[in-house]
């Protein structure tokens, strides 16, 4: 086998690989969010790149809506985050392009308990899927993780868990340190 064919054949492998995680993180998404007429069909999502995203009928904005009894600062609250995730993943998509000045990686989303922020991040977790992203949301919570189709934060950041403290504290200590060294 030649380097060109090894490296094809790697190409693909690696290709496949986030094929099918992407259909598990959308089979996660969709446990939380069912399809609607105001989102991408499940396939254009599995097959978007990058250079080909899936097309949205309406904005991903717009396609948010009010949870059945949910309070309007709570709906208010969410519709920020979500609208703000939408930008800072657009501005991400063009960060390599001609207008590029400014650079964006990540999103964290924090809050309390109960607060929504499952809900958001796997909104913005279908959005960036549509967009032809590579996507591995985490959690501090190892269940939460793999509700997410997700990677535990420890885990993902390769945090050590037997130099004291707990691996909450160190989740904690590691989402501080993101927060210091962000830029603007």
């Amino acid at each position: 086998m030649s380097v060109t064919e090894l490296e094809t054949s790697k190409d693909n492998d690696i290709k496949e690989y986030w094929k099918t995680l992407k259909s598990d993180q959308l089979r996660s998404i969709r446990t939380t969010i069912p399809w609607s007429e105001t989102m991408p069909s499940d396939e254009s999502i599995v097959e978007s790149t990058r250079v080909k995203p899936a097309k949205w009928p309406v904005s991903p904005d717009e396609a948010y809506v009010r949870s059945h009894g949910q309070n309007d600062t709570s709906y208010d609250e969410q519709s920020l985050v979500i609208s703000t995730g939408v930008r800072t993943i657009d501005k991400y998509m063009i960060q390599l392009g001609p207008g590029a000045s400014i650079y964006t990686k990540n999103i964290v989303v924090r809050g309390v308990p109960g607060s929504g922020k499952s809900f958001v991040t796997k909104c913005l977790h279908l959005y960036a899927l549509s967009c032809g992203l590579r996507v591995i949301p985490t959690a501090v919570m190892g269940v939460r993780a793999s509700s997410m189709a997700g990677e535990h934060m420890h885990k993902l950041f390769c945090l050590s868990t037997k130099k004291g403290g707990n691996v909450f504290h160190l989740a904690e200590l590691a989402i501080d340190k993101l927060y210091k060294n962000r830029t603007s």
